[in-house]
Formats: structure tokens, sequence, C-alpha cells
């Protein structure tokens, strides 16, 4: 709110402090719903800064400012895709997933040269995803969207593949010179684990051992699922919701997942799923849209029901 009139224009710092103590001001803070408002007026008046107005306050900062005051990540221009990082404030590293390309840097200093490894979309499936209809520079390519811990030195990581999801595994070690990291020669289907779009809403939660998913497993996206999956060669069941049930997801746009402890048994571990979709029970021509929390109990076998 900006007290603007005949009697009270903030043109000078001086004018401003008389401005906060005037009449007008006063009256426009009278009553008893703006003693908020009055108590600000009250607490601004002790200061002299020289701001354009009354509670008009904004903060500009130029670019050569912005420039000045952090450090840039470049790799890749425009086109590096970043869609996930991973960090380990402990051993001092920063992993960043983009297009084709997976990155190592150190979170301290950005000024360091940046460790790269190419992992690429094998020229059959980037040669298939064309064919099917899609852009050849912002879909058919690895575009890396899962980088999580398995323990302190392995990582596993899942891309797009060109709509073919494909998952590794990336072995971290310290050195004197600083972290370094390499791809393993494990290369595993990623469907159920990665979207295979690059765009796709998307989450994933690795915790003991089992891989947490919300994505879509279906070249077109159609079929949207809460899943779980063994890595690490532990089991090949995994556990999703119930295939094209309107009641179980309904065009989910998936936002974010964590594993939270119940009690003090960790059978009692569950993960919560963040998302928004569109609500079943709004009616077939009202298309609203709902946030939802859904919980999977980590222990749970599943059921028929």
């Amino acid at each position: 709110m900006i007290a603007d009139n005949d009697s009270c224009r903030c043109e000078t710092s001086e004018a401003r402090l008389a401005c906060l103590n005037s009449p007008a001001t006063s009256a426009f803070a009278s009553n008893g719903e703006d003693k908020v408002f009055s108590i600000l007026i009250q607490k601004l008046s002790m200061f002299q800064s020289d701001f354009k107005c009354l509670l008009s306050l904004s903060l500009s900062l130029s670019l050569s400012d912005l420039k000045n005051s952090s450090a840039v990540f470049w790799e890749g221009g425009v086109s590096g895709g970043y869609q996930v990082m991973l960090l380990d404030e402990d051993q001092g590293w920063l992993l960043v997933g983009g297009k084709d390309h997976i990155y190592l840097l150190r979170p301290d200093s950005l000024s360091l040269p940046t460790q790269t490894i190419h992992w690429p979309a094998s020229k059959y499936n980037v040669r298939h995803c064309v064919m099917a209809g899609k852009s050849p520079d912002t879909e058919c390519a690895n575009f890396v969207r899962l980088l999580q811990p398995v323990n302190k030195t392995l990582v596993y990581a899942c891309g797009t593949g060109a709509f073919n999801p494909q998952c590794t595994y990336l072995q971290l070690e310290l050195n004197t010179e600083g972290p370094q990291f390499m791809l393993t020669n494990i290369e595993e289907s990623g469907r159920g684990k990665c979207p295979y779009s690059p765009r796709a809403p998307f989450t994933a939660r690795l915790t003991d051992g089992e891989l947490y998913t919300g994505t879509s497993v279906d070249f077109m996206g159609a079929d949207s699922v809460i899943l779980r999956t063994s890595v690490q060669g532990r089991s090949q069941l995994h556990l999703r919701t119930e295939a094209f049930n309107l009641n179980w997801l309904h065009e989910p746009e998936f936002v974010g997942s964590f594993s939270i402890p119940d009690t003090h048994s960790p059978d009692d571990d569950k993960v919560y799923f963040f998302f928004r979709e569109t609500a079943v029970e709004a009616g077939q021509w009202d298309k609203r849209v709902y946030s939802r929390v859904a919980r999977v109990c980590k222990v749970t076998a599943g059921s028929q029901n």
C-alpha cells in the first residue's frame, strides 16, 4: 500500500520521512486492521535510506553485477539440457546431468576445469527416434534425468536414450587432485526408471537399494505409474500402480518424492510422492487439477486388489 496524495508525495528522502509521519499517512493506517501497516510505517521512519517511495521497495541487479558476484557453468551452451543435479557436500563434488553428457564440478570453485563424460544415445535409437517424428535436436538424444547415490562412491544414472531409456552406474573416487569419475561397463534398460521424453514430469528416489519412481513407462507417455524396482541386480521383480486405472493416476504431473520414516522401526518407513493430476471425482466435463500426495510402504509386497 502506498500513501500517494496531494498532501503526501514522496519525492526526496527528507520528504519521505515527513510523509511517514504526516497526518495523511497516520489517517491511512488509523483503523484497527491496519495496525501492522502502522508499525511498519514507524519502523521505516527509522531509516534514512534513499528508496523510491513509501513501501515501493525494489532491488535491481545489473548483468555485470550478477557476473561479478557469481560463477557461471556454461558447458553445452543453451542446448545443454541440464535437468538434474546431485550434490555431495561432504566429499565436495557436484554432478550435473545434461544432453549426452554428465559433468563433475567442484561446487566451491566452478572456475576449475570441468570433468565430462560423454554418454550419448546409440545411433540406432537416434535414427528410430527421428523416424518416429521426434525432434533430432530437442528429443532424440540422451537427456540425463536421474542421478541417485547408491553409496559414497557409486551413483545410479539414467537418461532418455532417444526415447529408449537407459541406465548405468558412475564410479567416483577422491584423490589428491580432487574427485574423479567414470562410467562403468554396466548398462541396463531404464524403462520405468526414467521417462522416454526429456520434457515429461518425473521424480525418483533411491533408498535401501530400491528405486521408487513416478513416471510414464511407454513411448507415448500414456501409461503413468508409481513404480518400485531394485538396482544392482538385487531382484528383477517390480511393483507398480495398476495400468490405465484412472482411480489410481489420471494424467499426473510428478513434482517430487521423499523417503520419510514414520516410527523407529524401518518396517514403517514410507516414500511420499507429490504430484498434481486431473481429478476424476470432479466429473467428466469438469477438468479440475488437484494437488495430491501418495504414500508407498517400503516393505509392501503389493496386492491384487
